[in-house]
């Protein structure tokens, strides 16, 4: 008899169910689940449910990432939402996984030509060309690469192949078109547009093209009905609002140009900045109330009022009404977060602006208590702290503000000047260098940085900067004038003669190009083309002054004085008065070796003009070559008097120090270095006499010791010794060897240098070497020497130097 089976309990059978579940659901294939996916995207795309599409188009490529269709679906409904640099990426897989596949290859080289990235273009619509060289899409845009490689004869021949397949292919038809314009075929090319349009009437670059094919060939009232249709059509397009309110406003139609500004402000991507314009709109066309109303308005009913009270502040604070703004700023600053501190951030600008350094930190101090991390506080913190002459404490600052934002050419130019008066002039340079590429090049930081490689005699990089510069702000004045200057300097006449045709093309910019031009073929020794253009801009009263030097130059160096002369003469006969034209009759004689003659010239502009420098200053240096002291003294000391020139306040300072009037050579100086803080003379000579002369005044050996910070990485021996000497009198005796010894062994007849030295050497034990320094110094000072007790009490305080023994007789010695 056969043996029944047990039956299995209903538990046994659900768990043998959950057991095999999974094994069964890997009968689906990936191929299969791959496929499902891709349908059901297909479904939901064409139900319009782009987004949902988009996950069942990702959970393909999740099973299977080389899944091209797939590749592709996603890859057009990211272009469709305007999701391009992702769009790109989807058709670059398709297009590596798929070496066959045509329409990836044809996008791709789309979205090149968009980019302008020509040679990709080329790459794959190269490509593209090769797989199907029938196909209408890969003709067109083989054609517009071709077209924009100059290749027109190729790229026409494939543009009318493209059209003869697909008589309104758009893009084949774009490059037709274009060729028509250049060609100066205008109605042909409008004509041509209307019929591509009337096919796709979607397309909103033909509308693009036919609005500026209208424009070009004075259409207005046309070009107006187009722009006005665009933006019926496209919504979303916010510029083509833009371009209509401006339209409208040149017409005097404001109202409709607020309207549609109003529509813009309603789409825009950043509708704060847009509904901002709206309100400058109405001030520049209503007037000032109209404007603060609008402001005053949002600062009311947007959700997030902040933005409008600032720039209501900001618009008050311009038009001299500083008390409104403040009031504004102070009722914000009452509350606390990060808006209340960009109000205090804000008043403290204010407050600086107006020279309230102390009421402006306050305020940041306030900012910094409830924020530490605050850049513009920490930014604002770091350039009080410069001003205060605290280096080392604004470096800290500025360090922790680039910690926030580590792209702000502002804090850069800062943190860089910081380190130049520290005395660190390679990170200086990184710093100017950061905030020069973060700014984009802007011209005023570009310049900051120019100015810093000059000083440095880095002519090459600071015109590698200036070029950059240029390049991306071609319009630019004072760029372009000084990469001339540059040039000129640099003897690259062509590079300059380039520089001038730029000039050229700007309004205003004329006369500088003349005068760069003319100085370009001065130093290619074409005297006569540079004479004839500095002769016509000496005939404009306006440029006549600044041409005249030139003109004269150009005549000495062509061996022409008398020429030269009989010019000048016929300038001062019209205009007797004329400064320049005398000082530059006695250059002329100058120059031709007629001393005497120049300086009775020189002597008769300044009793006739007091209140020139010139005049002081020629003929102080004058007395100075003759050795006679005491009169250049006396002219220079006049000159300073009546005009205050910083040239002549230090030919006063150097003979004050030489005569040993010590408070005031001083404060000459000071003069200097308070209108020049960037001047590495003016810094070492104040930091000198502070530092040998004020060494006892604690307040002036401070002074002293921040100043000659700046010259640390200085090699020139004078300001190595004067930084060598502040750190000597800090008690930093090894940092003061490191500057006084190269110092003294560049000037080593010099006593006072080396007394610097042999006290450094004296303070580190070194005492024979600094006995032989020490007589060295006592041997070759003067009356003017400014430590004579010093040096005898250093001499009586180390052992006196060994006597030589004599040599056996015979002489020499032998070696043992």
């Amino acid at each position: 008899m056969t043996v029944a089976r047990p039956k299995k309990s209903l538990r046994s059978a659900f768990l043998a169910l959950a057991i095999a579940a999974p094994l069964l659901a890997a009968c689906d294939s990936v191929e299969e689940r791959v496929a499902a996916h891709y349908d059901r995207g297909q479904e939901l795309a064409e139900a319009g449910e782009s987004a949902k599409a988009i996950v069942e188009y990702r959970n393909a490529i999740s099973l299977q990432s080389n899944h091209v269709p797939s590749r592709l679906a996603i890859a057009a409904l990211l272009e469709e939402a305007g999701n391009l640099g992702e769009a790109v990426r989807h058709y670059q897989i398709a297009a590596e996984n798929d070496l066959e596949n045509v329409r990836s290859r044809v996008r791709l080289s789309q979205y090149m030509l968009v980019t302008r990235n020509i040679d990709r273009a080329l790459e794959f619509s190269e490509q593209a060309y090769a797989l199907d060289p029938e196909d209408p899409d890969v003709l067109a845009v083989r054609s517009a690469t071709a077209y924009q490689l100059q290749d027109k004869e190729f790229a026409l021949e494939l543009a009318r192949k493209a059209v003869a397949a697909e008589p309104d292919h758009a893009a084949a038809n774009v490059v037709l078109i274009t060729e028509r314009v250049e060609a100066g075929e205008l109605d042909e090319a409008l004509s041509m547009t209307d019929s591509v349009i009337a096919v796709h009437d979607e397309d909103l670059s033909l509308h693009l093209l036919r609005l500026r094919l209208l424009e070009l060939t004075d259409q207005q009232e046309l070009a107006l009905e187009q722009l006005i249709t665009i933006t019926e059509d496209f919504p979303d397009l916010g510029s083509a609002k833009q371009a209509l309110a401006r339209r409208f406003t040149q017409l005097g139609e404001l109202e409709k140009a607020e309207e549609q500004l109003r529509e813009y402000a309603e789409v825009a991507e950043d509708q704060t900045a847009a509904k901002l314009a709206i309100a400058q709109f109405l001030m520049r066309t209503q007037g000032m109330d109209a404007g603060v109303a609008e402001l005053r308005r949002l600062a009311e009913e947007e959700e997030n009022g902040w933005p409008y009270t600032r720039a209501l502040a900001s618009l008050f604070y311009a038009r001299d009404r500083a008390d409104d703004a403040r009031a504004l700023l102070q009722e914000v600053a009452q509350g606390e977060g990060a808006t209340a501190n960009e109000a205090r951030v804000i008043l403290a600008r204010f407050a600086l602006q107006e020279g309230d350094k102390e009421g402006a930190r306050v305020l940041i101090d306030t900012v910094l208590a409830a924020d530490t991390a605050n850049a513009d506080a920490l930014t604002m913190r770091g350039a009080l702290e410069i001003d205060a002459d605290e280096y080392g404490k604004a470096i800290e600052t500025l360090r922790n503000a680039l910690a926030q934002n580590a792209t702000d050419s502002r804090t850069q130019r800062l943190l860089g000047r910081a380190y130049l008066l520290n005395g660190n002039e390679a990170l200086a340079a990184d710093q100017f260098a950061n905030a020069t590429r973060n700014s984009d090049y802007a011209p005023d930081v570009a310049q900051e940085y120019v100015q810093f490689l000059i000083r440095r005699g880095r002519i090459d990089g600071a015109e590698a900067v200036l070029s950059e510069a240029v390049r991306r702000s071609p319009t630019n004045r004072t760029l372009l004038t000084a990469l001339a200057q540059i040039r000129l300097q640099q003897k690259d006449w062509v590079g300059a003669e380039t520089v001038a045709n730029q000039l050229r093309e700007l309004e205003g910019g004329g006369t500088v190009a003349e005068q760069v031009l003319a100085a370009s073929l001065s130093g290619q020794e074409k005297y006569d083309e540079s004479s004839d253009i500095l002769r016509s801009l000496v005939a404009d009263d306006e440029t006549r002054n600044q041409a005249m030097s030139g003109l004269i130059n150009t005549l000495l160096a062509d061996g022409k004085p008398d020429e030269a002369r009989a010019f000048l003469n016929d300038v001062l006969a019209e205009d007797p008065g004329n400064v320049q034209a005398r000082l530059l009759q006695a250059s002329i004689e100058q120059r031709e070796g007629n001393a005497d003659l120049a300086r009775e010239l020189v002597e008769r502009v300044n009793a006739d003009f007091p209140n020139q420098a010139a005049p002081y200053v020629y003929l102080a240096r004058t007395e100075l070559r003759a050795r006679n002291v005491d009169k250049a003294y006396e002219i220079a000391r006049a000159g300073v008097d009546a005009t205050g020139a910083l040239n002549l306040r230090l030919i006063v300072a150097g003979i004050d120090e030489q005569r040993g009037d010590v408070d005031s050579a001083i404060e000459q100086y000071q003069a200097v270095f308070d209108a020049r803080p960037d001047s590495m003379l003016a810094a070492n000579n104040l930091a000198s006499m502070l530092s040998m002369h004020k060494a006892d005044d604690p307040e002036a050996l401070k002074r002293a010791q921040t100043i000659a910070l700046r010259l640390r990485s200085s090699d020139v021996p004078e300001m190595q010794d004067t930084f060598g000497w502040t750190l000597y009198l800090n008690g930093d005796y090894r940092g003061a060897l490191q500057s006084l010894k190269p110092a003294a062994e560049k000037l080593s007849n010099n006593p006072i240098v080396l007394y610097h030295y042999g006290m450094t050497l004296k303070a580190l034990g070194r005492e024979e070497e600094a006995r032989e320094v020490l007589d060295r110094s006592a041997a070759l000072a003067d009356d003017t020497f400014p430590y004579p007790d010093g040096l005898e009490q250093a001499l009586a305080e180390l052992p006196e130097a060994p006597v030589a023994e004599p040599a056996a007789e015979g002489g020499g010695t032998t070696d043992q």
